[in-house]
């Protein structure tokens, strides 16, 4: 049992059974499939009800689990440093590339690919 009383074994096998009998279902094998769904349904009312934590928990934890120190940049990349504008499109959400003097680049970088790039930066 964890923290909030529920049984994780329960809700795995309550789950397995109820996959277990919609593959009955598909097989036509009725008095199987029913026997699974009994099972199923006995473990999932045996679980206490899972408080609802609220909706402002789950976008903190959606914030929490997008947000990796991700910032918006503007880079001057010289044309002998090209390779690192490939570098972006595999690592960063590049949204933009002008070719002039230089390669400028907006792009969202992350921590580690900030730290590969990070000369040359400008904003």
């Amino acid at each position: 049992m964890d923290a909030s009383g529920v049984d994780p074994a329960s809700v795995e096998m309550s789950i397995i059974c109820s996959n277990l009998a919609r593959g009955c279902e598909k097989q036509y094998r009725e008095k199987e499939a029913a026997l699974f769904r009994e099972i199923a349904d006995y473990l999932s009312a045996a679980q206490p009800p899972v408080p609802d934590p609220g909706l402002d928990k789950l976008l903190e934890l959606i914030a929490k689990r997008l947000d990796k120190g991700s910032r918006r940049v503007v880079l001057h990349l010289p044309y002998d440093k090209g390779g690192l504008l490939d570098m972006l499109y595999r690592e960063a959400k590049v949204e933009s590339v002008d070719y002039g003097e230089t390669i400028d680049v907006v792009a969202v970088c992350g921590p580690r690919t900030l730290g590969q790039v990070e000369p040359f930066v400008t904003q």
